[in-house]
């Protein structure tokens, strides 16, 4: 979450604290704690990243929001996609990119 939030509060996003706040209390209200899965990533160009994909598996999470070149690019790790900011926010908050994107075009 604190990830989510350093990244929202960029300047990319410009969004208010209000819509900060909205944004964190939705994520928070699907996220659950998490416990480490142990498995082997083969294709893992970066170890330090293991722990990411551990608890995600463990924890069977939806997603895998990140903008580390290193996990985009495995796309996937078993049926959980590993997406950008942006891909995450097309697939589950279209309304919130649209705006943005329309007020970044002024």
């Amino acid at each position: 979450l604190q990830e989510i939030e350093r990244t929202l509060r960029g300047p990319d996003f410009g969004l208010s604290d209000r819509e900060m706040g909205r944004i964190l209390r939705d994520v928070m209200s699907y996220t659950r704690p998490g416990r480490r899965y142990r498995i082997d990533f083969p294709a893992l160009r970066d170890p330090r990243d293991r722990h990411i994909l551990e608890l995600a598996v463990g924890s069977k999470a939806d997603y895998i929001v990140s903008g580390d070149g290193d996990l985009t690019s495995l796309e996937r790790v078993r049926r959980i996609p590993i997406l950008t900011a942006r891909k995450f926010f097309q697939a589950e908050y279209p309304l919130i990119l649209n705006a943005y994107e329309s007020g970044a075009d002024k």
